[in-house]
């Protein structure tokens, strides 16, 4: 059981990143640096109260369409923990809901021990190899692979 919060320690999400290897565009550092999009720090902790995921999600208003959320290069976690995934993407969706966004982009570009994939999972490899990351909204499946260009 995990438990997923709004995260208010910036520094404590920054330290995860760099101890986890994460890229430079999952930390707070790249939010300071895309002032169109408005950010949101999210971390996970496992019972022990230990942080065991972070995300850097950006949010941009999109006209006709709505608020749309992106995570760049995916969360800092343990992906091979399905569990974790399950329950993150659970609460993602609730969280998408309760702030009106319509969609969320969510790039995984890096495994947990750090190490950089040279092939990104993108599009419908993604929701193949990790059908626990489809966000279903308002009964409407979003993939990532129904949109054609990954960076916005």
């Amino acid at each position: 059981m995990y438990r997923f919060c709004l995260e208010t320690d910036k520094n404590a999400f920054e330290q995860f990143v760099l101890d986890n290897k994460g890229l430079y565009m999952q930390s707070a550092k790249w939010a300071a640096v895309k002032l169109e999009w408005k950010s949101r720090f999210f971390s996970g902790f496992n019972e022990n109260g230990e942080r065991v995921l972070t995300a850097l999600v950006m949010e941009r208003s999109i006209p006709l369409a709505g608020k749309i959320w992106y995570c760049p290069a995916g969360a800092v976690c343990d992906y091979s923990d399905k569990e974790l995934l399950r329950e993150f993407s659970l609460f993602m969706k609730l969280e998408m809901k309760k702030n009106g966004a319509v969609a969320l982009f969510f790039d995984r570009k890096q495994q947990a021990d750090g190490t950089i994939l040279t092939e990104p999972l993108i599009g419908a490899e993604v929701f193949r190899k990790y059908p626990e990351l489809c966000a279903e909204m308002n009964g409407i499946a979003v993939r990532r692979e129904n949109v054609k260009n990954t960076y916005m």
